[in-house]
């Protein structure tokens, strides 16, 4: 992403210098009309419409003209430009690589009344990136509060998924309830701007992808866990103790405490602790990230 990112950059200030050594140059644009190349010039002009802006020939012939209100249609644009890329760049919100999913009932039946697909469920997925969020224990799959309807969530392959990327959810206040006691093979949780706290999670493996948001969990029960940082911050509660844990950790300009006392922070590289089973990865950019132990 890094390098697309500076490629695109790179490619934007390449064609700004071109213009500007260009135009100092005396250069003109042209454009090819009637089995012609003509020059063209930015010109205003009057009629019973009313003003109008657009470019001309030198012979003041009218090319794609736009009508007095073209702010309005730039600004349309831009608009929409910026819904796409705060909804596809890992920064604002996280990339969105699922399909079309059914925008199905948020209050799903007691456990005991759902079907296989949902019993069977073995992984999670979270993509939140807008909203305040309580992710908690019940007796069933559930989602309720402010603006719910704009969440879609599904059971796929074994998987339970909740994608959250509507800007509706700015500031709304939801629940998500996941039944208690279950174990997962694998949890992924994609936090763009949203705050999340939760109650408690097990599961064999847990990757977390924190952009502008916030994450904390009460009680978190695995046994490799993968923490990527950009500029948010996260706080966690590993089940065990120290001693059962291998931590290694690269911060940029971040910081990474352990048990309320810094292990990495500024501009720190790289360090390691720990020969325990459980694996604790984390990678902080220029976030806060704060691990504390059950036992100590």
């Amino acid at each position: 992403m890094k390098l697309m990112v500076k490629i695109c950059v790179a490619i934007l200030v390449v064609g700004l210098v071109l213009g500007v050594v260009g135009h100092m140059a005396g250069g003109q644009l042209y454009a090819y009309m009637d089995d012609e190349l003509m020059p063209l010039r930015w010109q205003s002009w009057h009629d019973d419409d009313g003003w109008h802006f657009g470019f001309m020939d030198s012979q003041y012939k009218r090319w794609d003209r736009w009508s007095s209100n073209v702010a309005d249609h730039v600004e349309a644009v831009v608009e929409d430009t910026m819904d796409d890329v705060t909804s596809h760049v890992p920064f604002f919100g996280g990339w969105n690589f699922h399909h079309d999913a059914p925008n199905v009932a948020h209050h799903l039946p007691d456990i005991g009344d759902i079907g296989d697909a949902e019993l069977d469920t073995h992984a999670l997925e979270f993509d939140l990136a807008y909203g305040n969020y309580k992710i908690i224990t019940g007796s069933a799959y559930t989602i309720a509060g402010d603006a719910a309807d704009e969440i879609e969530c599904w059971f796929e392959d074994g998987c339970y998924y909740i994608r959250a990327d509507s800007k509706k959810l700015k500031n709304k206040e939801i629940t998500i309830a996941i039944p208690d006691g279950t174990y997962y093979d694998e949890i992924k949780m994609d936090v763009g701007a949203a705050a999340v706290k939760v109650s408690k999670l097990a599961c064999d493996e847990l990757d977390m992808d924190l952009g502008v948001g916030s994450l904390n969990i009460g009680l978190l029960d695995a046994q490799k866990i993968d923490i990527n940082c950009g500029v948010g911050d996260g706080g966690f509660t590993l089940a065990g103790s120290r001693e059962d844990y291998t931590i290694d950790a690269e911060c940029a300009m971040g910081t990474l405490n352990i048990d309320k006392k810094p292990f990495l922070t500024g501009i720190a590289g790289t360090s390691s602790t720990g020969h325990g089973a459980r694996e604790v990865d984390v990678e902080c950019g220029v976030g806060v990230i704060d691990l504390y132990f059950e036992h100590g």
